[in-house]
């Protein structure tokens, strides 16, 4: 009778800590997954732009050769491969990707939003494309980085 009051409360133990154990994952993924889907923000200060978000970037005002408004969204011009960064469950890709067209470049983007934000960086530095959901946000952003570099 002991033996089997033991057995029931050691399975009772292995139960609970699978179900505690399936929760933690579950609560991961739900993490990583939208962790990602925040937007950018985009700061221009002291000489400097800064993308902030995940596997955002900073970089001088200097090393900008030209900023372009694409009328197209990154799905039309063509994405490409992700090297290293976010490509989460919804149409949100961050980090840094490559393609046989744009090369290697860093992407903060809705792919399926249009227009498209092109900082062209000069020498071998990655070329930043850039776009929010709602357009007017897109062009918002790219007003502000004309007043200070370039335009194509």
């Amino acid at each position: 009778m002991e033996l089997e009051q033991k057995n029931k409360k050691d399975v009772r133990v292995v139960y609970l800590v699978a179900t505690v154990m399936f929760l933690a994952l579950i609560g991961l993924f739900l993490f990583m997954v939208f962790s990602g889907v925040e937007e950018p923000a985009v700061n221009i200060a002291d000489g400097t732009i800064t993308i902030d978000v995940k596997y955002g970037v900073s970089f001088p005002v200097s090393e900008v050769a030209q900023v372009t408004l694409l009328p197209q969204s990154m799905d039309e011009i063509g994405v490409g491969e992700r090297t290293n960064g976010y490509g989460g469950f919804d149409t949100t890709r961050l980090g840094h990707f490559h393609s046989d067209a744009l090369g290697d470049y860093l992407l903060y983007a809705k792919i399926d939003a249009s227009p498209t934000i092109w900082i062209d960086r000069a020498g071998s530095a990655e070329d930043v494309y850039l776009s929010f959901e709602d357009s007017a946000k897109t062009e918002a952003v790219f007003a502000e980085l004309s007043a200070v570099v370039p335009q194509g």
